[in-house]
């Protein structure tokens, strides 16, 4: 199983199934992101207390069914061997293994995350969290870092 979380940064992730026993995903609706997070803070109070970010933590399971009971919106689909699964930039997503299986995944990010990569908040409660100085991803790339924070 794998808990509820969005990738780092909130990029884009691309899940390859090279073998072995499906995996079943289950994604909250990008429209109701903030809804998720709310949830989760109420039925996690301390959790939300010790890190804000706690849900990057992908330690923290709610059933599906409780999720749709609270008017959170979800997709749900079956990966199987040979096939892609793409998350978007900054969605929820969780799930499990029906058995063992071999798979990997590389997060990326599009041109439209570097309309979000700035404004990411990254867990700080741990020294291993992954985080980009965004100002100088920005030059590195050619881009003018005015266009995209709000200050230089």
């Amino acid at each position: 199983m794998f808990g509820w979380h969005k990738e780092d940064l909130d990029l884009y992730s691309i899940n390859y199934l090279h073998t072995g026993k499906s995996k079943f995903w289950y994604g909250i609706d990008l429209r109701d992101n903030q809804k998720f997070e709310m949830f989760m803070r109420s039925m996690f109070p301390d959790n939300y207390k010790l890190c804000s970010e706690f849900i990057r933590h992908k330690t923290t399971l709610v059933h599906p069914n409780v999720l749709l009971g609270a008017g959170i919106r979800l997709v749900k689909s079956e990966h199987k061997k040979n096939e892609f699964m793409i998350s978007r930039a900054a969605a929820y997503h969780s799930g499990f293994n029906f058995g063992f299986n071999l798979a990997e995944a590389v997060n990326f990010g599009l041109k439209d995350w570097l309309d979000i990569g700035n404004s990411v908040d990254s867990c700080k409660c741990v020294n291993y969290s992954v985080s980009i100085d965004m100002r100088q991803f920005y030059k590195r790339v050619g881009l003018d870092p005015t266009k995209y924070l709000s200050s230089d």
